[in-house]
């Protein structure tokens, strides 16, 4: 269990514990009036008032829990989902295939040559490509599709309802813009290439099996990019 699962943990348990309070000081109210004791509109008021703050609290909790769980499944430098949303999205999108027989398109996608941007331009250069990156990416997709940063200069998508050949059409456009929009960084003109593996998901596709295929296929993409020496726009299916 990580400390985000124990954070809703705790806060579960302690919505728990408000409405338990809340309704032992109801019984003790029942309790009272029974017997013919105390002032019934006064414990009334009491009652409402500690119901008010309450609601209150646990609104509050609820807050605070959806944006926890909205840090834990976003990356902070690029805004897209981190490996663990996207990987949340992914079975989300597994599932529906299931239910409606959906089919489409997973892709890992891949900077070619960062570590030598960030050799040479420096870090935080780096992540400035990243997050063009990311723009072009989420600018590229449609709103049902899902895109996300799993981690150092890869990324992930899912093009959901669609077959091959368009994924390719789209991914290749994509990958047109990428090569001829530089990324300005401090005056520099930084070129970027991107590499992809494609592979189709099904109703009956897994998730790893899914990870597995492609990444074999964005390997053989690299491959293609390093043997040319220059950035291939031939999409690996």
């Amino acid at each position: 269990m990580n400390l985000l699962d124990i954070f809703l943990s705790d806060e579960k348990t302690t919505q728990r514990e408000e409405i338990s309070h809340i309704l032992e000081f109801i019984e003790e109210l029942e309790n009272h009036k029974a017997n013919g004791m105390g002032n019934s509109s006064m414990l009334l008021k009491v009652a409402l008032t500690a119901i008010s703050e309450a609601e209150h609290k646990i609104a509050s909790l609820q807050e605070k829990i959806t944006h926890l769980k909205e840090l834990s499944t976003t990356d902070e430098d690029t805004n897209l989902l981190n490996k663990r949303g996207f990987n949340q999205q992914l079975r989300r999108v597994l599932a529906n295939a299931v239910r409606s027989n959906q089919k489409g398109v997973f892709v890992l996608c891949d900077i070619d040559h960062f570590k030598r941007i960030n050799d040479v331009y420096g870090h935080l250069a780096g992540d400035a490509v990243l997050r063009e990156i990311a723009t072009q990416l989420h600018t590229a997709l449609r709103k049902t599709d899902v895109v996300g940063r799993i981690g150092g200069d890869e990324f992930a998508l899912v093009m959901t309802n669609t077959d091959l050949p368009k994924a390719k059409k789209r991914l290749k456009q994509l990958q047109k813009t990428i090569q001829s929009t530089p990324v300005l960084w401090q005056g520099e003109q930084i070129p970027v290439s991107l590499s992809l593996g494609l592979t189709t998901y099904t109703s009956k596709s897994k998730e790893m099996a899914l990870y597995n295929r492609a990444d074999k296929r964005l390997y053989k993409a690299k491959n293609e990019y390093r043997k040319k020496g220059a950035s291939s726009l031939k999409v690996i299916k």
